[in-house]
């Protein structure tokens, strides 16, 4: 639900957020990020940057 709210609040569609938070999460993959590390989980993190 705060994944919808925080993409309604946007200009761009929502597969432009979902492919950023794939590239994001591929990115960090190879970084060998380890989950639960971030603030922000990898679609809330593009949202934000698409603002």
């Amino acid at each position: 639900m705060t994944q919808y709210h925080l993409h309604r609040n946007t200009d761009v569609g929502r597969e432009t957020a979902e492919t950023l938070a794939r590239l994001l999460r591929e990115h960090r993959e190879r970084l060998g990020t380890r989950k639960g590390t971030r603030a922000l989980g990898v679609f809330k993190q593009g949202v934000l940057v698409l603002r």
